[in-house]
């Protein structure tokens, strides 16, 4: 279950469903549309249906629900960084390690006008990330500019154009952008572009996530990868095993990242 199709979370499906047709199994696609009611109604299908385990980027925090639910009844493995208790079962990319490799990319190259692009989305990873941020600017001392839309998860794009748009109608001073996801940065490229702001000549992009699009040669973003595979492999292996065994302790596993450098950095 995933929370939206659009988000990485949609493109890692089909490095679970690779890693599970080698284990024997079939996976079944809920798409939850960052709805509690209809995640509810998902989690109780895949109950009545016997499901042998369940995978779940939950929709918040709070998974109160989905563990009274599941209770006894069904192995549950959470994907993402939204959830990291020590009592159940997580398998989510490092977002500390993740956001520290793309803030000393930009500052070993020189920049030091840094500004955050973060979507609406709270989460304990996104907290890190922010976290991460406002520590490397402290210990430089260089002045914090970190911008939040209120845009949904489907429309990053537009979210990240419309914060791009901002940034150039506000004169804001800044050499580089590091965004919590991949998709706003490549919407705020365009408005800079759109500004004729050279990238990355005049300003550098960093991203979040290593999206099928940062590749795209019109973008060429540099980001910061979840490993898709080798997450998709551990969440497999842990749901198979309390399948299994129903008395194994929780497990977590923290993957970490990859910088690709690619051509929306450069040096100053």
């Amino acid at each position: 279950m995933i929370r939206d199709s659009s988000s990485i979370y949609g493109e890692m499906f089909k490095a679970l469903s690779d890693v599970a047709r080698r284990h024997g199994l079939n996976l079944i696609l809920y798409d939850t549309n960052n709805d509690p009611g209809i995640e509810k109604r998902c989690i109780q299908n895949l109950i009545d249906t016997m499901a042998m385990g369940i995978i779940v980027v939950p929709v918040s925090e709070n998974i109160n629900v989905i563990r009274r639910m599941t209770k006894n009844t069904v192995p549950v493995v959470y994907l993402g960084g939204n959830v990291r208790p020590d009592d159940v079962n997580y398998v989510c990319c490092d977002s500390t390690v993740g956001t520290e490799l793309a803030l000393k990319h930009l500052v070993d190259q020189g920049h030091r006008k840094i500004v955050m692009l973060c979507d609406s989305k709270t989460s304990n990873s996104h907290s890190r990330k922010i976290a991460v941020y406002q520590q490397t600017m402290r210990e430089r001392g260089k002045k914090e500019s970190i911008l939040h839309s209120e845009v949904r998860e489907q429309d990053l794009a537009k979210a990240g154009y419309a914060l791009g748009r901002y940034l150039v109608a506000e004169g804001t001073e800044f050499t580089a952008l590091f965004a919590v996801k991949d998709t706003p940065a490549i919407g705020a490229m365009g408005a800079l572009r759109e500004a004729g702001i050279k990238i990355p000549e005049q300003v550098s992009v960093v991203g979040y996530d290593g999206i099928d699009a940062s590749e795209l040669s019109l973008v060429e973003l540099t980001t910061v990868a979840q490993l898709r595979m080798e997450m998709a492999e551990n969440v497999i292996v842990i749901l198979l095993r309390h399948a299994q065994k129903a008395s194994t302790p929780p497990e977590h596993y923290l993957a970490k990242p990859k910088l690709k450098i690619r051509h929306s950095t450069s040096a100053r």
